[in-house]
């Protein structure tokens, strides 16, 4: 009863999926509902489903991770030897963005596993590599600062000579990660899974130039506390953003108390047409609290507003015991406004007898379940050629699974 049971609910699809990464438990999904240990999932088509003649998609975004790299400008911190289960939690998250952005260059991330972070207690941080990135062949905006990763995509080029497009540095002195790739983490411990892919997130374009003023003496815009402040050449991000009543900040005089105000006053949005379609019509609003956080504040989604595991990714805070897989859509949508070509497929293909290129198209399948549920959005669909994938993969999110000839089973 239990394979009838999980049968019937994929078929309805809109209660229960699969996660984006492998297996992870969505946080209203009931356990009772999930297959349990040694438990395979028989996928039985009622109806035959063609296959099609043809199809294309887009290749996938070539992410590559240099672990502890030595020599100048590229960790820049002290490094300790990274774990393997760490390496392969990074891995994945970057495998899940893979997935989902597609472009022509290569983007080598430097991650850095350090023991400097034992004063403040991060978990990790992650950008951009810096430089100014500013009307180059293919930019969309003029005088405008895009993250390197995406730039290089614009211009199709590799605009910082063969460098590292991004740095990321994680906390090697925190007992309390979890490292594991089954998304179900233990109520003290946080994902490393998660953590990678928010960070991350960062570096592709959730940042921004402006800042506030605290008057303290190291002064960030004039040393007037209360003043907010942005560059000449803003960055994309800030584009975007304005105050609820549709008043771009980049519109507010630079160096002045209106601007201060309005990145403290919780009343910020970020008004890029595909993240508003995302948002079901309204801009999603940006995290921007009476307190300012330099790299917190509005640089995130509000967090008291996207509380779901679905839109959760981006929100400034990362709750231990949970597991966020997928960046979501608002997020997505974000990223495509700046520029991102989002490898959004709504159908991938999975054959586990394909030895060659993958990108996920009928003609070109992804040979692993975990890799076709990887790239579908929210609500998509994967045809999965028969045969046996010796893969665990617990619902998480909604997504339809068929087989397109024959009996399919997923399951150790």
């Amino acid at each position: 009863m239990l394979r009838r049971t999980i049968l019937l609910l994929l078929c309805l699809a809109a209660l229960l999926g699969v996660t984006s990464a492998a297996p992870a438990v969505a946080q209203d999904v009931p356990a009772g509902l999930l297959p349990s240990a040694g438990d395979g999932l028989d996928l039985e088509p009622a109806v035959e489903v063609a296959v099609p003649s043809e199809a294309t998609a887009p290749d996938v975004q070539g992410i590559v991770l240099a672990f502890n790299p030595s020599g100048p400008g590229r960790c820049e911190v002290n490094i300790s030897p990274w774990p393997a289960d760490a390496k392969a939690a990074v891995t994945r998250a970057a495998a899940i963005w893979s997935s989902l952005l597609n472009g022509s260059q290569p983007i080598v991330i430097d991650v850095c596993w350090s023991p400097d972070f034992a004063a403040n207690g991060l978990l990790a941080n992650c950008g951009s590599r810096t430089g100014t990135f500013a009307n180059f062949t293919g930019a969309p905006l003029a005088n405008t600062n895009y993250p390197l990763p995406l730039a290089n995509q614009l211009s199709n080029s590799d605009l910082n000579g063969g460098d590292p497009e991004m740095q990321c540095r994680f906390n090697a002195n925190r007992p309390d990660w979890y490292m594991g790739l089954d998304g179900i983490v233990p109520a003290s411990r946080f994902d490393l899974i998660s953590t990678a892919l928010h960070e991350i997130g960062h570096g592709l374009g959730f940042a921004g130039g402006v800042a506030w003023d605290d008057g303290s003496g190291s002064a960030e815009c004039n040393g007037t506390r209360g003043v907010g402040c942005y560059s000449t050449i803003p960055d994309v991000y800030d584009r975007f953003v304005q105050t609820s009543n549709g008043t771009s900040i980049l519109s507010l005089a630079n160096n002045s108390m209106a601007l201060g105000s309005a990145l403290t006053g919780d009343a910020l949005v970020f008004a890029g047409p595909n993240a508003i379609a995302n948002n079901g019509g309204a801009a999603p609003r940006l995290h921007a609290p009476a307190t300012w956080v330099a790299g917190t504040s509005y640089q995130h989604l509000r967090e008291d507003t996207f509380t779901a595991v679905a839109t959760g990714l981006m929100t400034p805070a990362m709750p231990a015991g949970t597991a966020i897989h997928h960046p979501g859509a608002v997020a997505l949508g974000m990223l495509k406004d700046m520029g991102w070509t989002i490898y959004d497929l709504s159908i991938t293909y999975v054959d586990k007898s394909n030895a060659g290129l993958e990108n996920g198209g009928v003609l070109h399948p992804f040979n692993t379940a975990i890799e076709g549920v990887s790239a579908v959005p929210f609500g998509g669909r994967v045809f999965f050629f028969a045969g046996d994938y010796h893969e665990n993969l617990t619902i998480s999110r909604p997504m339809t699974l068929e087989s397109i000839q024959g009996v399919v089973r997923i399951g150790q």
